[in-house]
């Protein structure tokens, strides 16, 4: 099956994994998991992903060889020979699955929920303008507006495949209307604007999430 454009699914993780799908790493992993959610969270997540790549790869969901970068970013094992590329974000019960063909791509979700020390976070990890602009919000505006534009940062970084080892502070987003992609401004790799398109993308009203796209 081919991959045009980029693609997103949406999966409940409140259901049970088919552990039969997994690989053993994977399988012993499931077992390492103290609690029963973080178990059965884990198992559909991979589940999930296994059988995405399977259409599309048309190979059996635990033949899909899967390995990390050296920053934590997943991708297809060379042996597939393929050009898919993909991202996995979860949060509380629900996961985003990203998939692109030959560019890279990102995806973050948050359950959106109380978070003390949420101001002290703001003012760390966000750039002067981004904390002018949430420090004029009320309460759950802000809190609503904060994991936005976290979901933003996260997915851009994701997408280049960085994680958290650059400052979130030298990545400064201006979010517009749902259904559009946002401003940003990336001073520590200046060019990056140009490079990808950042946008809100809808995960019900508990969750933020956001779509990192190369063009």
């Amino acid at each position: 099956m081919p991959c045009d454009g980029v693609r997103v699914w949406s999966v409940p993780l409140d259901i049970a994994g088919a552990v039969s799908r997994l690989s053993e790493d994977e399988s012993e992993r499931v077992d390492r998991y103290r609690f029963d959610a973080d178990r059965r969270r884990f198992a559909a997540c991979r589940t999930a992903l296994r059988t995405i790549l399977a259409l599309f790869l048309r190979v059996a969901a635990h033949e899909i060889g899967l390995a990390t970068t050296a920053s934590g970013k997943p991708y297809l094992h060379p042996r597939h020979e393929s050009h898919l590329r993909f991202s996995v974000s979860h949060s509380g019960d629900l996961a985003l699955i990203a998939l692109a063909n030959n560019r890279e791509v990102g995806v973050d979700v948050e359950h959106i929920r109380a978070m003390p020390g949420m101001d002290g976070v703001i003012r760390r990890y966000f750039s002067p303008s981004e904390v002018r602009a949430l420090e004029s919000l009320p309460g759950d505006e802000r809190r609503r507006a904060f994991f936005r534009i976290w979901t933003l940062k996260e997915a851009y970084l994701k997408g280049c495949g960085d994680g958290l080892t650059r400052r979130l502070d030298a990545i400064d987003v201006m979010v517009h209307a749902d259904d559009q992609p946002a401003s940003f401004q990336v001073r520590d790799r200046p060019g990056d604007e140009t490079r990808w398109i950042l946008r809100p993308i809808g995960a019900g009203d508990s969750y933020a999430a956001a779509l990192a796209v190369e063009r």
